[in-house]
């Protein structure tokens, strides 16, 4: 027998969160935040400027920014009437995962086709043309058994497109930046800081330590550390404190756990001690997210004539 290809198993995860389309007028702003995803923000018209760690990014119409997890940013105030496209996500591929967390120019200026390849922009464009009046009407067809079931499947489409988006702006950095070309890091270091990342993500809810982390890989604490934040952009430490935020969201928006319960799944000391790790990296008190989720999914957020916003997801 001859066989061309045989794949066992394939499976991947991506995990996307607050997509929402905006129209905001002159003078608009947005305060200093920061978020245990990557973000990416897509300029549909007008002009806005984004400051992340410091740093200006202006975007014109067509051109989008992808936001690495833990940078504090805020949008400055608008000089003229814009609208916007944001979601927020994240991989469990941890070389894709790299891909966004080191590029060195986060900016995806707009473009044409290049070498037959479609450019971002005009990849939102179809995106938002094939989806933005299902994703405005979605909560208005729910209550149907029937539509449900068809907007499910169109739903799932939305994602496999979301999906194609996120690869494509990999490819982008890759071919734009050369992200491994440039770096100084060898394969077997990039290697030992996806390991150190698996082994956070398989025992997030312990009480690991990076001691523990350097024993299990043979090298130095120090060495284990360097090597993660150099691949990841963070510490070890850091990398699990967003593992337990995104867990907490989780927890919080698709089960019925009390604080109590999530608290104790997580390994805290206590609920209180849940609570302030949660308002800390989130914002918000636990129980208020959860009751922002369930407005957002029942209620949705109406227009007026300063901004419009529709939430998506």
């Amino acid at each position: 027998m001859e066989q061309l290809f045989s794949i066992q198993k394939l499976y991947t995860s991506i995990l996307m969160e607050w997509m929402h389309y905006a129209k905001v007028p002159k003078g608009w702003s947005f305060p200093n935040h920061k978020h245990s995803l990557f973000e990416f923000i897509y300029c549909a018209s007008g002009r806005m400027e984004q400051w992340v760690n410091g740093q200006s990014f202006i975007l014109q119409e067509g051109d989008s920014l992808i936001i690495k997890y833990g940078h504090v940013h805020h949008t400055a105030e608008l000089t003229e009437d814009t609208e916007f496209f944001v979601f927020h996500f994240d991989m469990d591929m941890k070389e894709v995962q790299t891909i966004f967390q080191v590029v060195p120019n986060p900016h995806i200026p707009s473009g044409q086709e290049d070498n037959g390849i479609c450019s971002v922009s005009r990849r939102v464009r179809d995106f938002l043309d094939e989806f933005k009046e299902l994703l405005i009407h979605h909560n208005d067809l729910a209550e149907y058994v029937d539509n449900r079931m068809e907007q499910s499947v169109k739903l799932l489409r939305m994602q496999m497109r979301v999906i194609d988006l996120i690869c494509l702006i990999a490819e982008h950095f890759t071919r734009e930046s050369s992200v491994y070309l440039n770096s100084s890091m060898s394969p077997a270091q990039i290697n030992l800081a996806h390991e150190v990342a698996f082994q956070l993500e398989s025992h997030s809810g312990e009480r690991l330590q990076i001691n523990e982390l350097a024993e299990k890989t043979g090298f130095h604490r120090s060495y284990v550390s360097s090597c993660f934040k150099e691949v990841y952009g963070i510490s070890p430490r850091k990398y699990l404190t967003k593992i337990k935020v995104r867990t907490a969201k989780q927890l919080l928006q698709n089960t019925e756990l009390t604080v109590t319960e999530i608290a104790e799944k997580l390994e805290f000391s206590s609920p209180a001690h849940f609570s302030k790790f949660f308002l800390n990296n989130v914002g918000l008190p636990p129980l208020k997210y959860r009751n922002q989720l369930y407005q957002y999914s029942n209620h949705p957020i109406k227009s007026n004539d300063d901004i419009t916003e529709k939430e998506l997801l």
